[in-house]
Order: C-alpha cells, then sequence, then structure tokens
C-alpha cells in the first residue's frame, strides 16, 4: 500500500506544475534569496521533483532568480555590517555567514560576484618562442642561437655558473 503522505505530496507537485503562478511565485522566492529546498518544504514537496521541476522546465527563469538572489545576498551582507557597526551583532557570526553568502553569490552570478581570477592559457610572443625551446630540449632537440652579433655575454664569462 502506498505511504498517504508521499501520495500528498506528489498531487502537491502537480498542483504546482499545473499552475504557473504558483510556479512563478516559487521563482520569486528563490529571487528574494529562499533555497529551492526551503521551498520545497514549505510547500511540503519532495525536493528533488521540486528542483528538477525548476532546472530542467524553467532553467532560464531560475539562472534569472539566482542572479537576483546573488543580490540580496549581498545586500543582506551589507545590512548585516551596518549591524555589526552598531553592536546589534556579533562580528564572528556575521563574518561567518557573510564567507557563506558571498561563496552563494559567487555561484549564483558568477561574473558579477565569482572568483575574478581565471587562467590565460595562451602564450603568445617571447613566451611561446621559450616554451617551444623547452619542448624541443625535452624532447632531445638542441635550441640553436645565433651569438654572431651578441657580444654582451663576454662579461659573462668569469660566470660561476656558465
Amino acid at each position: 500500500m502506498a505511504n498517504p503522505h508521499k501520495i500528498a505530496r506528489r498531487e502537491a507537485l502537480a498542483a504546482i506544475k499545473a499552475d504557473p503562478a504558483r510556479l512563478s511565485a516559487i521563482i520569486e522566492q528563490v529571487a528574494l534569496g529562499d533555497s529551492i529546498r526551503a521551498q520545497a518544504h514549505a510547500l511540503d514537496v519532495p525536493y528533488l521533483a521540486l528542483w528538477r521541476l525548476l532546472t530542467q522546465d524553467h532553467g532560464d527563469e531560475l539562472r534569472e532568480a539566482r542572479r537576483a538572489a546573488a543580490n540580496a545576498l549581498v545586500e543582506r551582507d551589507i545590512d548585516n555590517a551596518e549591524r555589526v557597526d552598531d553592536g546589534e551583532l556579533n562580528p564572528k557570526a556575521a563574518a561567518v555567514s557573510s564567507k557563506i553568502r558571498q561563496w552563494t553569490a559567487g555561484k549564483y552570478d558568477r561574473e558579477t560576484f565569482g572568483d575574478a581570477s581565471r587562467v590565460d592559457v595562451s602564450v603568445k610572443g617571447t613566451v611561446a618562442m621559450h616554451v617551444e625551446a623547452v619542448r624541443h630540449l625535452t624532447q632531445g632537440a638542441t635550441y640553436e642561437h645565433d651569438d654572431s652579433d651578441d657580444d654582451s655575454d663576454d662579461d659573462m664569462a668569469d660566470h660561476p655558473l656558465l
């Protein structure tokens, strides 16, 4: 026999799927900073089923809502900073929650709040020539350098490493 609670939860999810206004309200709550998990709990529907519905059928709307949520998280951090300044909030507690919000905002909106360090793996110019020479050396090939017009090495003849 099927569990009546599970049946009720599935029926609630089916009702949400059938009602665009309810779906919009859920997406608006995500935009305000609520998690999908919190929405699933409040609506008493299976989290994974709600997550699939939102990500697969309403992915663009959800991405836009998460970008808005990232802004809401940052604004909440600003409010908390003011509360710390006013002595209403413990600075250590504010710092911990701020790090979590910053991380989440960076995931929700990478362009605005994400980690700015991106590695450019393209090699250009002199660096490319150096890399090519190192590749040749590691493959047993030799790299030829024309010394005919280079007199600057004469003062390096007595260097102990040369």
